[in-house]
C-alpha cells in the first residue's frame, strides 16, 4: 500500500512565539516541512545545553547534538590528566574494526544448546583476537597491561595503564576512543532502610507470588522443559570508594536458592567483573542488596527448602518466593563502572543467560549516556537476552529522572508502586515534598520524558518508562539481617525491576514449554511484556484495586501500566475466552503502509471486553529517531461502506499502544505507517491480544 496521506498533526499545536530568548528557543519542523520557533520545554532545554547545533541564519536550535566518541575520549583524557599521572586506571580502548561474523553468530545464541552457543562465541573470539592484535601490540608498548578483549558491542581492549599514557594511547592509529572506568552506577534502593514488620503490612508489602498470576508456571517436578532451564542474571553494583564500600554479593548458602529441600543450588555462577573482565569468585559475606534483588526474581522456599518454614506452599513460604522459582541464577558484581557492565553483559551472553536484571543506574536522564556500552547493550539484545532495569528513585517533579541504562530502548524500564493491588505510587508526583507513604523522602516512581529528536527534525519528549510493578518486599533474602536470613522489608525500583525480570523469565519459560520460542527475538518479547501492562495512567488512586486507564499510551509516569501476568497458550492460559494473542514484526520502509488483520479478516467474536496492541522499535540514535504512526481500523463497519479508522497513536514515541474495550463484530486491522525512517527501514515489533473477563488483565 502506498503512503498517500500527509502525517497527522501531533497532539500539540506549534505556533511561533512573539518573542523568545535564544537560550530557550527551539525550531520545530511541521508536517508540511515548515519550521517555526517556539519556547523549549524543560527537557528540551536540558538537551540543548548538553550540546547545540545552531542554524547559521537564525541562531536557534535545530536539534540537540549528541556527544561523539571523540567528545568522550577528549573528556576522558582531561580527567586523566587532572588526576595523579602515576595512578593506574582501568580503561576500555575501542578499536576501529568490525567483526564480520558477529552479527550472524549472535542471532539465536540465547536459547541455543550450550555446545552450539560456545562454538559460536569461540568463532567470534578468534576473529576479535586477530583484528585487535595490531592495536593490542601498540598499547602494550605504551605501557598498558591488557586484561581482556571485548567483542560484544564495539570491539575493544580492557586494559590497565598509567594515567600519563592515556593521551598517547588515545591518539594511536586504529583507536576509535576510550572510556576510563569511573564510579558512575549506584544501587536503586537503600537496603539498610529497614521497615518494622508492623509497617510492612499485608496491604503494603510485596509477596511476589501473589502479585504474579503464577498458576501456570508449575512446580519443579512438573516441568515440561527441564533440559533447558531458565537462566536469570542478577547484575549488581557496589561503591569503589573505601569510605562508602559495602560488599554486595549473593549468599550461595541461602536455602532459598535450593531447587528442593536438600537439593542442588540454583546459583550457578558468582562472578567479579572488575577491571573490565569477569572471573569466578568467592563472595564476601554481606550484601543485602544483591540477595534481596535476586530473591524477588527467583527466590524459592515454597517446597520446604527452609526448615524454619515447614510445609508446602504455605503463606510464609510464598511470601519469600519469587515469580521464577525454578530459574538458574548467575550473579555478576560490576563494582560501579560502565566498562565493568560491558564485561558482565558479554559474560552473560557466553553463559547463555535468558534475562538480565540491573537494579542500578546513573541518575542523569541523559540520552547520550553510556558511550560504547550502548552498542554492547544492543548486541546483548540482538543475542536474545531480555534486559530489565529499574528507573531509579530520585524523581522530583516532571523533569525526566530515568536512570541509564534503563533509558535505553532495548531495555524494559521499571518503576515501583506500593503493592500488588494498590494503584498508589511510592510517591505521586503532585506531592511536595517528595515522600513515600511512611513520610520518608524517597521515590521510585520516576517520571520519564526524555528529550529526543526525530529524523525529520522534530523535538519531542519521549516516554521511556516501560512498566511499573510492586517495589515493597516484605522478606528479601540477606546475610544475617534483622530477621535472620530475611529482612524486615525494604523497597525501591531495585525490587520492582526483578519482579518484572522474574515474570519475564516465567513467560519465556511458558513460551518455550508451548514450543513457540523458536527463532526467539528479545525485542519481540518486549512487546509481549509491554502488552501485559494494564494501562493504568499513574493517577494517585488510594483504594486498593482503584484504576484510571489510558485509551492509548504509554504514560510518562507509568509506561504501559502495572504488569499483570497472563499466559497466552491453552491449556495453561488464564485469560477468559474468547481470547486471541499474537505478535508480528515488520521492516517499515519509506513510503509504505503495513497492515495486518487481527485473527483473520472476518469479524471478531462477540464477548471480548478489551483489545490492546503494542508497537515499538529501538532507535540507535536519540538525535534521529524514526517517525512511525500506529492506527487501528475496522474494515467491515456496520451498514457497509469503506474501512473506518477507530483509533490511532500519532505521537513521536518509539513505544506505542492502542487500547479499546468494545470490538465485538468489528473486523480489526492494525496499520503501521512510517513517515520518516532510514533508507534501510526500521524493524517494528508488535503484539496484540483481546480477551473477555476483567477489563484490564
Amino acid at each position: 500500500m502506498s503512503l498517500a496521506a500527509p502525517r497527522p498533526s501531533a497532539a500539540e499545536s506549534w505556533s511561533a512565539p512573539a518573542s523568545c530568548s535564544d537560550e530557550a528557543c527551539i525550531d520545530v519542523r511541521l508536517d508540511d516541512d515548515a519550521v517555526v520557533t517556539r519556547p523549549a520545554n524543560a527537557g528540551e532545554v536540558d538537551a540543548i545545553t548538553a550540546g547545540r547545533e545552531r542554524d547559521a541564519s537564525s541562531g536557534s536550535v535545530l536539534a540537540p547534538r549528541m556527544p561523539t566518541r571523540e567528545d568522550e575520549t577528549a573528556s576522558a583524557v582531561m580527567l586523566a590528566e587532572a588526576a595523579d599521572p602515576e595512578a593506574w586506571l582501568d580503561v576500555h580502548i575501542a578499536v576501529d574494526v568490525e567483526l564480520q561474523s558477529k552479527r550472524a553468530l549472535l542471532e539465536g545464541v540465547t536459547g541455543a544448546s550450550d555446545d552450539d552457543r560456545l562454538a559460536r562465541i569461540e568463532t567470534i573470539e578468534m576473529e576479535a583476537e586477530m583484528l585487535l592484535a595490531p592495536v593490542e601490540a601498540m598499547v602494550t608498548a605504551a605501557g598498558a597491561k591488557v586484561l581482556g578483549r571485548v567483542w560484544l558491542g564495539q570491539p575493544a581492549l580492557a586494559v590497565q595503564m598509567p594515567a600519563r599514557e592515556v593521551r598517547r594511547v588515545a591518539e594511536l592509529d586504529g583507536v576509535l576512543g576510550l572510556t576510563i572506568a569511573t564510579p558512575e552506577l549506584e544501587q536503586t534502593a537503600v537496603p539498610t532502610d529497614y521497615y518494622p514488620l508492623d509497617r510492612v503490612s499485608d496491604g503494603h508489602g510485596l509477596m511476589t507470588r501473589e502479585f504474579v498470576h503464577h498458576g501456570w508456571e508449575g512446580n519443579l517436578q512438573n516441568r515440561t522443559n527441564a533440559a533447558q532451564p531458565m537462566r536469570i542474571a542478577i547484575m549488581e553494583s557496589e561503591s569503589s570508594n573505601p569510605a562508602k564500600y559495602k560488599p554486595n554479593w549473593i549468599d550461595p548458602s541461602h536455602p532459598g536458592w535450593l531447587d528442593l529441600p536438600g537439593g542442588a543450588t540454583r546459583v550457578k555462577k558468582i562472578m567479579k567483573c572488575w577491571g573490565g573482565v569477569c572471573v569466578d569468585t568467592n563472595p564476601i559475606p554481606g550484601g543485602n542488596h544483591g540477595n534481596g534483588v535476586a530473591s524477588v526474581a527467583a527466590g524459592c522456599i515454597d517446597q520446604g527448602q527452609d526448615p524454619a518454614f515447614p510445609g508446602i506452599n504455605t503463606p510464609d513460604q510464598i511470601a519469600r518466593t519469587g515469580p521464577a522459582p525454578e530459574a538458574e541464577i548467575y550473579y555478576y558484581n560490576i563494582q560501579d563502572s560502565i566498562p565493568n557492565l560491558q564485561a558482565a553483559l558479554q559474560r552473560a551472553v557466553t553463559d547463555g543467560v535468558d534475562v538480565v536484571n540491573m537494579s542500578f543506574g546513573n541518575n542523569e536522564c541523559d540520552p547520550a549516556k553510556g558511550g560504547g556500552a550502548n552498542a554492547t547493550i544492543k548486541d546483548a539484545a540482538d543475542a536474545g537476552i531480555v534486559l530489565v532495569s529499574g528507573t531509579g528513585n530520585d524523581q522530583d517533579g516532571d523533569a525526566c529522572g530515568v536512570s541509564w541504562p534503563a533509558l535505553r530502548p532495548e531495555i524494559l524500564a521499571v518503576g515501583g508502586t506500593n503493592t500488588s493491588v494498590s494503584a498508589t505510587a511510592f510517591r505521586d508526583s503532585s506531592l511536595t515534598p517528595a515522600i513515600n507513604e511512611f513520610g520518608d523522602p524517597f521515590s521510585s516512581f520516576t517520571f520519564g520524558g526524555m528529550p529526543v529528536v526525530t529524523r525529520s527534525g522534530t523535538a519531542f519528549s519521549a516516554t521511556v518508562v516501560s512498566l511499573v510493578a510492586p517495589g515493597w518486599m516484605r522478606h528479601p533474602y540477606t546475610w544475617n539481617g534483622p530477621d535472620g536470613r530475611y529482612e524486615n522489608g525494604w523497597g525501591g525500583s531495585s525490587l520492582a525491576s526483578p519482579t518484572v525480570a522474574g515474570s519475564a523469565a516465567l513467560l519465556l519459560e511458558h513460551f518455550r514449554d508451548a514450543g513457540s520460542a523458536s527463532g526467539f527475538n528479545s525485542r519481540r518479547f518486549m512487546a509481549h511484556m509491554m502488552l501485559l501492562g494494564d494501562a493504568w495512567d499513574g493517577a494517585d488512586v488510594v483504594a486498593p484495586g482503584g484504576t484510571q486507564y489510558m485509551p492509548n499510551g504509554p504514560n510518562k509516569k507509568s509506561g504501559f501500566g502495572r504488569l499483570r501476568m497472563r499466559g497466552p497458550y491453552a491449556p495453561l492460559t488464564n485469560l477468559v475466552g474468547p481470547y486471541h494473542w499474537a505478535s508480528n514484526v515488520v521492516t517499515a520502509m519509506p513510503g509504505q503502509v503495513y497492515s495486518f488483520a487481527v485473527n483473520g479478516a472476518g469479524p471478531e467474536p462477540a464477548g471480548p471486553t478489551e483489545f490492546k496492541v503494542v508497537a515499538h522499535w529501538t532507535p540507535t540514535d536519540f538525535g534521529s529517531t524514526s517517525d512511525i504512526v500506529l492506527e487501528l481500523w475496522n474494515t467491515c463497519p456496520a451498514g457497509g461502506g469503506p474501512a473506518a479508522k477507530l483509533q490511532h497513536n500519532h505521537t513521536f514515541d518509539y513505544r506505542k499502544r492502542i487500547r479499546r474495550t468494545n470490538i465485538s463484530g468489528q473486523c480489526l486491522e492494525v496499520r503501521v505507517i512510517p513517515y520518516s525512517v532510514p533508507a534501510q527501514g526500521e524493524a517494528v515489533y508488535l503484539a496484540y491480544l483481546y480477551h473477555s473477563g476483567e477489563v484490564s488483565p
